[in-house]
């Protein structure tokens, strides 16, 4: 049953079909001497050629906690369908891990920050603690891709429980200094203990973006979440064929925040 849901693989190639038609400007910039290219969607990127299909609901397929094994294999799958993501990614200074935060750039995803230790206990212990790692994290992507991202994803959302410190602390600190936080609006289920099958991580995508008109995806591509990667090609092909736009994160992106940071930050 688990086939038949999610690997269709005549569904493929009709996904295809619908991306040639469908999908906008949303290419790879390959040229690695243009500075302004990398770590996030430009806007001829993100442009929307005509009415049509600009009244298409829009996806941003989104990664959390990697780089690890799986995100090459991820990679592997967006390239394979023409289709790019964002990831947020964690401190890791091993070489591979440094060759992953340069490859989500140079194949034309949007890089974000999510938290150099991913610490929940550490990180929001102070502001001076946040800022700390926020900034080791930024250096360390910049080190690796040359791009300096300015898109964040706090650990657990900024809607979190578990900060002993109220989050309108470390809002006002992330957008003193430049930042956008994206939150989410639809989960695949990976985030849980249970490891769901294939057909439940492609089961709770699919159901979830009904829901809202411009879709938010919180998946993880950490090394134990193989369904993921394995729910992934059916996911894609699933969006396509419903018509569905998927985009990277780029500054035209409006956030999805779980505390809005204008009830926070006002003039």
């Amino acid at each position: 049953e688990e086939d038949e849901n999610t690997d269709n693989s005549s569904s493929k190639e009709e996904g295809k079909d619908k991306k040639e038609e469908l999908e906008t400007a949303t290419e790879t910039e390959t040229s690695k001497q243009d500075e302004d290219k990398s770590g996030q969607a430009t806007d001829a990127d993100n442009e929307i050629e005509d009415d049509k299909s600009s009244q298409q609901k829009k996806i941003y397929l989104t990664f959390d906690d990697g780089p690890s094994k799986n995100t090459s294999l991820i990679l592997d799958i967006l390239k394979e369908y023409d289709v790019k993501a964002t990831f947020f990614v964690t401190g890791k200074t091993d070489a591979y891990s440094k060759s992953i935060y340069k490859r989500i750039v140079d194949e034309g995803h949007s890089i974000g920050l999510h938290s150099f230790s991913h610490r929940y206990d550490e990180i929001y212990a102070s502001l001076d603690n946040f800022a700390k790692d926020l900034n080791t994290l930024s250096d360390l992507v910049y080190e690796a891709t040359g791009y300096r991202s300015k898109f964040y994803r706090f650990p657990g959302g900024s809607g979190n429980a578990v900060s002993k410190i109220d989050m309108s602390t470390f809002i006002r600190y992330i957008d003193e200094n430049d930042y956008t936080y994206f939150d989410w609006n639809v989960e695949n289920g990976d985030a849980t203990g249970k490891r769901l099958s294939v057909e439940e991580v492609y089961n709770n995508v699919m159901n979830g973006v009904k829901r809202v008109n411009n879709s938010t995806i919180l998946m993880h591509d950490g090394p134990d979440k193989d369904t993921t990667v394995e729910a992934l090609p059916s996911i894609i092909e699933g969006l396509l064929n419903e018509n569905y736009l998927i985009l990277p994160i780029s500054e035209e992106t409006k956030p999805v925040q779980q505390i809005k940071v204008s009830n926070v930050v006002r003039d």
